[in-house]
């Protein structure tokens, strides 16, 4: 058997004997955001949330007591939260208070309620008028600000398309796709931009696609697979949010021409 090299070897193997966990700040938290590019990610989920909350005033759009005791009951059996020591070790965990978490569930009933309001009806009547729309498709993808670098990964996986993973996660701007090594998911042909859904719509699985250019970057893409249409009640609430989402990512770049928001530190 062959000796293990030393760089394998245990720290305390190596001089390393005493090691403690120090505590995490909120100075430590944000530095991790703005070293990891999260930054604008996050600010614009801010934004969003901003421009949810002033249309469902201007909307009279009303989170009534009843719906938030429901929907904080559901929370907690989704997550085995029956009793008040489970809820309060959770809360501890979370580093969050009642008011946080109340003011979470009430965040995310607004956008449930706005979402319904103004797509709803308007989405049941196109479901049934372009039920090829709704198929769904495996997609991955990798997102960067420049078009130059776009170009290049979108070359090297024309000739080496397997190394979409590893060029996720070295230059995807996109916190999910960095993440999940370029795959996000399983989504229906509607849920995405206007600019994807047009490169994407007519392709076959495997194809590399792009640079395709969008209001957070460009997209280099890959179809993993194609599923036939389907819509039940969770894949029409998805469907809502995800268009409500598109919507107010319109409106902001819209707003763009505004002064950008910076961070206070």
């Amino acid at each position: 058997m062959q000796n293990t090299p030393n760089t394998l070897l245990p720290p305390v193997e190596q001089g390393v004997t005493t090691l403690k966990l120090e505590s995490v700040t909120e100075i430590d938290v944000l530095t991790q955001v703005r070293q990891t590019r999260q930054i604008p990610e996050l600010t614009h989920q801010i934004q969003c949330d901003r421009l949810v909350y002033q249309l469902c005033q201007q909307l009279d759009v009303q989170i009534s007591d009843d719906e938030l005791q429901m929907a904080g009951n559901m929370f907690r059996s989704k997550h085995k939260l029956l009793g008040i020591p489970e809820t309060l070790a959770w809360l501890a965990d979370q580093q969050i208070t009642v008011e946080d978490w109340t003011a979470d569930i009430r965040r995310q009933l607004q956008w449930q309620k706005l979402a319904e309001n103004l797509f709803g009806q308007a989405l049941d009547s196109h479901y049934m008028a372009n039920r090829d729309n709704y198929r769904r498709v495996a997609l991955s993808q990798i997102v960067v600000s420049d078009l130059a670098m776009a170009q290049q990964i979108a070359q090297e996986l024309q000739g080496q398309p397997t190394n979409l993973g590893a060029l996720a996660l070295e230059h995807s701007q996109n916190r999910l796709s960095r993440s999940q090594g370029g795959f996000v998911g399983i989504h229906y042909l509607t849920e995405f931009a206007s600019e994807i859904i047009q490169a994407i719509t007519d392709r076959e699985a495997g194809d590399i696609i792009g640079p395709v250019e969008g209001n957070r970057g460009y997209h280099i893409l890959r179809i993993e697979k194609w599923f036939p249409p389907y819509l039940n009640e969770k894949a029409r609430q998805s469907l809502l949010q995800t268009t409500l989402q598109s919507w107010l990512d319109d409106t902001l770049q819209n707003l763009s021409s505004e002064p950008r928001q910076e961070i206070n530190s």
